[in-house]
């Protein structure tokens, strides 16, 4: 079974389209990060329209922003889906989460497309730089 060992968790923010996420694994070699992208439509928000989290060069799970849900009461929260991968590249998890934006903001909802998640990458989403 993998595990995932987690000697330093680096946040790497990114706004380069261009910059594939290939690209971007191969700088985390020796750690984990997770790299943000703004250059969707909600980037203009300060929120990230996608991620990528990479371990020791090789992209685990990337996750896309969908929308913006209404919380009542507040705050909103942001509905992401989210894909999870092997290490050979092989998905192995789909699926989309909502998670609370403000401080300590934290996983409202979950819901599986395909396959068994094993690991949260994504508990907490940036909502403003």
């Amino acid at each position: 079974m993998f595990k995932f060992f987690v000697l330093a968790q680096v946040l790497v923010l990114s706004s380069f389209l261009s910059q594939s996420a290939i690209a971007q694994c191969s700088d985390s070699y020796g750690k984990s990060a997770i790299y943000y992208d703004y250059s969707g439509q909600l980037g203009v928000y300060g929120i990230a329209s996608g991620a990528t989290f990479c371990q020791d060069g090789v992209k685990y799970a990337e996750a896309e922003a969908l929308e913006i849900v209404k919380m009542d009461p507040g705050p909103n929260a942001i509905r992401i889906r989210e894909t999870h991968y092997d290490k050979y590249g092989s998905v192995m998890y789909e699926g989309y989460v909502e998670i609370r934006f403000g401080f300590g903001g934290s996983v409202v909802k979950e819901e599986a497309i395909r396959g068994k998640k094993k690991y949260a990458f994504f508990t907490s989403w940036p909502s403003g730089r």
